[in-house]
């Protein structure tokens, strides 16, 4: 439902953007540093809109990589801890509950 919800918002935003752009078209000055043009008000809209929606969209886009990576980088350490775990519980004695450290009880120091 949440992305259906922006969907909505970005073509109803973008219904009155072209609305707008459409009423508007008289042309327009535009000031290089070494030229003048006239571009009708419709496309200078337009394509600011555009260009907009490729800035937000490229921010999305750098901000979504850098989620999947971390999610990649948690995924292996989750899995690297997984195999520690069973490794240390594989080595924990089914009778008594402690971790066999390969010693026998006979030469464990009681005198500590």
């Amino acid at each position: 439902m949440k992305i259906q919800g922006r969907l909505i918002l970005a073509l109803l935003f973008a219904v009155i953007v072209a609305i707008f752009a459409v009423i508007n078209v008289h042309q327009e000055p535009i000031n290089f540093l070494f030229a003048t043009a006239y571009v009708p008000l419709v496309l200078i809209i337009l394509g600011s809109a555009a260009a907009g929606g490729i800035i937000v969209g490229s921010f999305g886009l750098v901000s979504q990589l850098r989620l999947r990576r971390k999610c990649s980088q948690l995924e292996n350490e989750l899995s690297e801890r997984t195999a520690r775990m069973e490794e240390l519980e594989q080595q924990l004695s089914p009778d008594t509950g402690h971790l066999d450290l390969g010693q026998s009880d006979s030469s464990v120091r009681t005198d500590l």
